[in-house]
């Protein structure tokens, strides 16, 4: 499929979005939102597999690699280490523990489910696309795992997306959840800009682990914003009753 193909396809699909606003009032506007997420990874993925991202990774991989210094290279294999899953689990359990501890149990569970499921998609995707990684840069050792999508993007978009939800739904100031969110978006994002860096990804893996990342994310706060709002009528209906 033709990177023309791929954006008409999105402009039908967001034709078809259009059309269900108007029409389906009962279709929540975050199904809509994690619907249009599978989609878009669904098209990524068959634009990778018939070898359509190739000229993207191409350019994208040589427009990194043009920046690198002696300098800038310890700096981004910290900040992949910081996305790593060794670190990311020792870490996540600390938080676990902490939330547990000040009595968060309802943001502790909900920090266990993201990452747990994180986990789950991160393996079943790699092990169904089964893409090989490319050539690393500097020497650096490649994972014994595949490529597609990155492990990397999934778990740390995953981790600190979800605890940045939890930490600003807890905070009133409006510039504190600026803070914290965009503080975490540049984490993940300078994460995902070192596996590039390194070699060790294509630049679609890591597109395709913010997608799913994304879609499994906001799943879990839709998910959650919904138990707590039947939670909250319940009582209401039973007076009603």
């Amino acid at each position: 499929m033709s990177l023309r193909k791929h954006f008409a396809n999105f402009s039908l699909f967001g034709a078809v979005l259009r059309v269900l606003r108007r029409v389906g009032d009962k279709l929540s506007r975050g199904f809509l939102i994690c619907l249009a997420g599978v989609i878009a990874f669904g098209y990524f993925a068959d634009e990778m597999g018939e070898g359509d991202t190739a000229r993207f990774d191409a350019v994208v991989r040589e427009g990194v690699n043009a920046f690198a210094t002696p300098l800038l290279t310890p700096v981004m294999i910290f900040f992949s280490f910081v996305g790593d899953w060794p670190f990311l689990t020792i870490l996540g359990i600390a938080i676990f523990a902490f939330l547990l501890y000040i009595k968060w149990k309802r943001e502790a569970v909900i920090f266990l489910i993201a990452n747990a499921g994180e986990l789950i998609l991160n393996f079943s995707l790699k092990a169904f696309y089964r893409r090989p990684r490319p050539e690393g840069f500097f020497g650096y050792d490649l994972p014994p795992s595949y490529s597609f999508p990155s492990g990397h993007a999934l778990g740390s978009f995953c981790f600190f997306g979800i605890l940045a939800w939890l930490l600003a739904a807890n905070v009133e100031s409006t510039r504190s959840k600026q803070a914290i969110y965009v503080s975490a978006a540049l984490l993940v994002l300078i994460i995902g800009l070192s596996r590039i860096y390194l070699g060790v990804h294509y630049p679609s893996d890591v597109v395709a682990g913010y997608l799913v990342a994304t879609v499994w994310t906001l799943t879990v706060i839709f998910a959650d914003r919904s138990l707590l709002k039947n939670k909250e009528s319940f009582p209401q209906r039973r007076e009603g009753a």
